[in-house]
């Protein structure tokens, strides 16, 4: 033994404790020693580790227990698992290969073509007519930059490959995760596919999935590996948390939980609560974990918006909180027929998770409970915090399930072996039993979806209006509906630009007030487009036909089933009715400069252009 003389005693006792679903190189890693030592002491331990921990020694009787036997090896062989695991990635990513529902995606993309065209995060608005100049705070400039460059190079189905790529890639790393705290390959198959039920609704066209990645790998880079917190280490952490830090502010939560853990680390230890124990995180060391926590505190901070973007996030929280359901609680979307089946699984898993916490509260690190209860508890403040509910499912399953928790159970009475036997079954059981009810909804919408003719949802967005606008070119200040605004600066830039978008705080309440009070069509809506200088509406098509008092102030120049373009009836539209006239001429559809566009004209006259610019049956039946 006298490899194990260069180790001191408490590696030895953590050696030989560790469960073999750790390899050698990751027991180095928490211990700060070299592999081979651990190898070497692995070898001459004097207890025989050829049969894995996980199989209880005990013979099963009865054809039930033979059957169960069976089964158990069956849902836990590797193939099953690793085909049941690609199913689940295939299906996620066939789901997030969706049209573009997102009205951010658009805004979020021509930034990033600013950013990209003129080499400068913009401190000020430079899309809009209503904000342009206002101060602002561009905090995901490198997601909307990528964005532009992937949408030139591979257009926005190439960007919609890429994000189903981001999934895939979350999905297989969680059940890394999840084996590597010693869940069993079939119940950690389960725990992948909770997750896709919980967050699902979360995999959208936007910055935040560069962020949930980010945040999952660091996670468990972190706090499920628990490193040494070596000095290449640190670097790498910094590294990455500076590049996320310009993806998405949202990292800001990542370096919350990190101050959390060192606060709550040091109060234990000055306390005498626990002492730190060689796979604790940095083995316990404060030195090491305040380098951690001023590391990642420091990198956050590199971003061209400094200590600003403090003050931003909060007066954001404030708006969104306001105006955006996302911001919400998840408690508020109980018996919503869509997220229904999140909301339940988040539920039991949140549950769950703090009982749990309260009840090892004397046996687990407070650090580590706190961090856990945190992020369990993050989503009942809003709804988009919802991706990171693979921690409090990553904390179940390993508390209740792995190989460890089994083993201090004493795994190898009857009892317990057919318990931990019937689990893995009944997971690939409850995986089978829902998947249809629960998943096939999203997969069997939008059969299309692989083809770049989906890239937006058809009924959400204005195409055809936007298509109107980009031929005719007509000239002068347009209005528009929020949901509208990034679709419209996506699809022509600076060239129409907007009234209002999906950014709150850049436009503040007033300019929000306004727009609202317009499209509800209020007593002051007429005013407030002359206050600014607005021509061209592009808008809901019932916002003229509602009111007929509109049909001599407005000429409609375009419409279909879901959006209407309309000329403000005065002399300097004159040149934009002539260019109108001039555009219907060449296509030989009727068009009155009096009167404005007629639908049912134009479907009469040509049928095939008025399909594809989706004048349909359903915008006549409004009119009869």
């Amino acid at each position: 033994m006298r490899t194990m003389t260069k180790l001191r005693k408490h590696h030895l006792e953590f050696i030989e404790q560790a469960p073999d679903t750790m390899s050698d190189r990751q027991i180095a890693q928490q211990l700060g020693v070299a592999a081979k030592h651990v190898r070497k002491v692995r070898r001459q331990l004097p207890v025989a580790r050829s049969q894995p921990r996980d199989r209880p020694d005990f013979q099963p009787r009865g054809f039930v227990g033979r059957a169960l036997e069976k089964t158990d090896r069956f849902v836990n062989h590797k193939v099953f698992v690793w085909f049941g695991l690609l199913l689940l990635c295939g299906i996620s990513m066939y789901i997030m290969m969706k049209p573009v529902f997102c009205s951010d995606f658009g805004w979020h993309a021509a930034l990033g073509r600013y950013i990209v065209e003129n080499g400068v995060v913009p401190k000020a608005e430079p899309l809009s007519h209503t904000a342009r100049g206002f101060p602002m705070i561009v905090h995901e400039w490198l997601s909307q930059a990528a964005y532009h460059l992937i949408i030139r190079a591979t257009g926005v189905l190439g960007l919609r490959w890429v994000h189903a790529a981001i999934v895939g890639a979350m999905l297989l790393w969680l059940f890394t995760l999840f084996r590597q705290q010693g869940v069993r390959p079939a119940m950690a198959l389960l725990g992948v596919y909770v997750y896709i039920v919980v967050a699902h609704e979360r995999f959208q066209h936007r910055p935040h999935m560069f962020h949930m990645a980010l945040f999952m790998a660091m996670y468990g880079c972190v706090f499920v590996w628990k490193p040494s917190l070596s000095l290449k280490q640190l670097i790498g952490i910094f590294v990455v948390v500076v590049m996320w830090a310009n993806a998405h502010s949202a990292v800001i939560l990542f370096a919350a939980i990190v101050v959390l853990y060192l606060a709550v680390e040091f109060a234990q230890q000055k306390s005498g609560w626990r002492k730190p124990l060689p796979g604790d995180l940095g083995g316990g060391d404060l030195g090491r974990l305040g380098a951690l926590a001023f590391a990642v505190v420091t990198a956050v901070l590199l971003t061209p918006n400094h200590v600003r973007l403090f003050p931003y996030i909060l007066e954001s929280k404030r708006l969104n909180s306001l105006y955006s359901e996302e911001w919400q609680s998840i408690l508020q979307f109980a018996g919503h027929s869509r997220l229904e089946h999140s909301v339940l699984a988040f539920a039991f898993v949140g549950i769950a998770s703090v009982v749990l916490c309260l009840k090892n509260i004397r046996r687990e690190s407070l650090s580590v409970l706190c961090v856990v209860l945190i992020l369990t508890l993050i989503p009942l403040t809003g709804f988009r915090f919802i991706s990171v509910a693979f921690v409090p499912t990553l904390f179940v399953l390993s508390a209740t399930t792995s190989t460890g928790a089994l083993t201090e159970r004493k795994r190898n009475h009857g009892a317990r072996a057919w318990l931990g036997r019937l689990s893995s079954s009944l997971a690939v059981m409850l995986i089978l039993a829902t998947i249809y009810t629960v998943l096939w909804p999203k997969v069997s919408v939008f059969r299309h979806r692989l083809s770049a003719d989906w890239d937006f949802q058809k009924a959400i967005f204005p195409i055809a209006a936007v298509d109107f606008l980009d031929v005719v070119n007509l000239d002068g200040r347009i209005f528009n509906p929020p949901k509208w605004g990034g679709y419209i600066l996506l699809r022509t830039y600076q060239k129409y630009p907007v009234f209002f978008d999906g950014r709150w705080v850049a436009y503040g309440e007033k300019i929000y007030q306004d727009t609202q009070e317009i499209l509800r069509g209020g007593h002051n809506a007429e005013a407030l487009l002359e206050e600014y200088e607005v021509d061209i509406l592009l808008v809901y098509r019932e916002y003229i036909t509602a009111d007929d008092r509109d049909k001599n102030a407005w000429v409609p120049v375009f419409e279909n089933y879901n959006s209407g373009v309309y000329l403000r009836n005065s002399r300097r539209n004159a040149e934009n009715l002539r260019k109108c006239a001039e555009y219907y001429a060449s296509r030989g559809v009727p068009f009155d400069l009096q009167e404005g566009f007629n639908a049912q004209d134009a479907y009469a006259a040509d049928r095939d252009w008025a399909k594809s610019m989706y004048i349909m049956g359903k915008h006549f039946v409004r009119e009869q």
